[in-house]
Parts: structure tokens; sequence; C-alpha cells
């Protein structure tokens, strides 16, 4: 291989498959509640963004339980989520709080079949 030095075997092995990444269109019900949610508390439309972690359990819940993940988090970006100068803003808890109690009360709002659409 180039990247190994002459008279050096490099062997990768694979012991696991990883994770699949998790996404939801933009027209799913648990991604247009949590628009609905943050632009009534926020007063303006919230970017649908991807981001480049996984969260295995996401793709366990779609696997076993047939049902998807939403992502709804109150971190900023500065906070540095993961590293060693971490942080996370007080006054996300209670927007946090308050933002999953109304995301709750808005999924309600949608049929059961609503979410058993691929």
């Amino acid at each position: 291989m180039k990247h190994a030095p002459q008279d050096v075997e490099l062997e990768i092995v694979s012991q696991f498959n990883g994770a699949p990444a998790s996404t939801l269109a933009e027209s799913h019900p648990l991604v247009r509640a949590a628009q609905a949610v943050l632009q009534r508390e926020y007063g303006r439309k919230p970017v649908h963004v991807r981001l480049g972690a996984s969260v295995p359990i996401t793709a366990v819940f779609k696997e076993m339980l047939g049902v998807d993940t939403l992502m709804f988090g109150y971190n900023l970006p500065d906070e540095d989520v993961h590293a060693p100068n971490e942080f996370f803003r007080l006054s996300s808890i209670g927007e946090g709080t308050r933002g999953w109690a109304l995301l709750l009360d808005e999924l309600s709002r949608f049929p059961v079949e609503a979410f058993n659409k691929p």
C-alpha cells in the first residue's frame, strides 16, 4: 500500500458494519412538527440541516421497531459538543423543556397513519 512504509504490511479488518446514517424528509410528520414548533418559538422558519454524526440507536429503532427518530436538540454550534471545552447554556434547558412539550403537542395533531408512510 502506498501509505505503509516499505517492508511494512498493512491489513485493515472491519469487525463491524457500522450504523447507517439517519435522515428524514422535510415532509415527514416529525420534521413538520419540529418546524412548526421552532417557527412559533423563534419567529422564523428553521433550516433543515444534516450533521456528520451518526447515532446508531436510530437505526436500531427503525429496524426493530419500525419507527423513525427525530434529533431535536437545543445545543448551539459554539458549544463544542463532545470537545474538551464543551458547555451548554443554562437558558437552553428551559427552551428545550418548553420545545419538547410543544413538539409532543404538535405531534398529537397528526394521524397515526402519517407516521407509517415510507
